[in-house]
């Protein structure tokens, strides 16, 4: 299961590299990542939307059809298979688009969430994972403790590899310094975090992380 998912990761890590070498920045490479995912994925939103209005105008027949049959649901699904097929319509063709952006967001979060696995790409999930315990056990060799969320581990040892071991880093050619600072903002710190962060004063760095899922609501 791991290799598969790894596999679907693959394209869209390259994708957010590809970006990330172009820009230099970690949250515009996010953002362009998004803008030609949504590009991608607009003639099929379309098509999922233009059925949805289409089923909206044809409830008033489908309801007369349900109201006609209420007693009889054999008849009634009969005739609503029938109704379909003379309008040339699927009812499910509009929801079936709306699970496209599903994949895409797991990927994206596999990605985000572990870095040396798919982000850097060290040739397999297998090679990655090896480079991550290399990783560890020169970060434990030298006394430092990691505190994240087993979950999130590579994010952290990234950013002490890339801070304090430059050997490791020179050792290993796929490695990539990435910067998760973007506007000032720390984008490996979760939006909970501000609260802390403004007890000791308000900062941009507090403020923008707080906002981040507020603007993300409003541009749903």
């Amino acid at each position: 299961m791991s290799t598969i998912v790894y596999w679907i990761c693959t394209p869209f890590a390259w994708l957010v590299r590809l970006f990330y070498n172009l820009t230099g920045s970690y949250g515009v490479s996010l953002i362009l990542f998004t803008l030609v995912i949504k590009l991608i994925l607009l003639p099929f939103q379309m098509k999922s939307k233009k059925s949805m209005v289409r089923m909206n105008r044809m409830s008033g027949k489908m309801q007369e059809i349900q109201k006609k049959y209420a007693n009889n649901r054999v008849k009634m699904n009969e005739e609503m298979q029938k109704f379909y097929e003379e309008e040339g319509v699927n009812p499910m063709s509009g929801c079936l688009w709306s699970f496209l952006p599903l994949p895409i967001l797991m990927a994206l979060y596999y990605i985000i969430r572990e870095p040396i696995v798919y982000f850097m790409n060290f040739g397999g999930r297998a090679a990655g994972l090896e480079v991550v315990e290399a990783a560890r056990q020169v970060i434990e060799n030298a006394g430092i403790t990691l505190t994240s969320n087993p979950a999130y581990e590579q994010i952290e040892i990234s950013q002490i590899i890339n801070s304090q071991f430059p050997d490791f880093v020179a050792q290993h050619s796929g490695w990539v310094n990435v910067n998760y600072t973007f506007l000032g903002v720390d984008l490996n710190s979760i939006p909970t975090s501000s609260f802390g962060m403004l007890k000791e004063g308000i900062t941009w760095g507090a403020v923008g992380l707080l906002l981040i899922p507020i603007i993300s609501a409003a541009m749903q």
